[in-house]
C-alpha cells in the first residue's frame, strides 16, 4: 500500500470518527482532545483494524495515543523500504 493511500484512509477515518477538520489532525491526541477518551480510543483502534485489515496488539494499541503515532505506526507497517 502506498504512503499517500495510508494517509488518506487514516485522515478519512479520523475526520469521520471525531468530526474534525483535516488541519487539526496533526495536533490530536488522547490527552488534549475532549472527544478522544478511552472508549473512543478502543472504537478508533477497531475501525483502523477494520479499514486496514490488520490486527493491532493490545500492547501496541495503548501506545497509539495520537494521530502522529498512529500515522507513523501504519506507515511503518505498510510501507516497505
Amino acid at each position: 500500500m502506498k504512503k499517500n493511500l495510508v494517509e488518506k484512509k487514516l485522515e478519512i477515518l479520523f475526520v469521520k470518527t471525531f468530526k474534525v477538520n483535516k488541519k487539526q489532525l496533526s495536533q490530536l491526541s488522547i490527552g488534549n482532545f475532549y472527544k478522544w477518551d478511552s472508549l473512543s480510543h478502543i472504537k478508533l483502534i477497531m475501525e483502523i483494524e477494520k479499514k486496514f485489515q490488520i490486527s493491532i496488539n493490545n500492547n501496541v494499541s495503548v501506545n497509539l495515543t495520537s494521530y502522529r503515532k498512529i500515522h507513523d505506526y501504519l506507515t511503518k507497517s505498510f510501507i516497505k523500504k
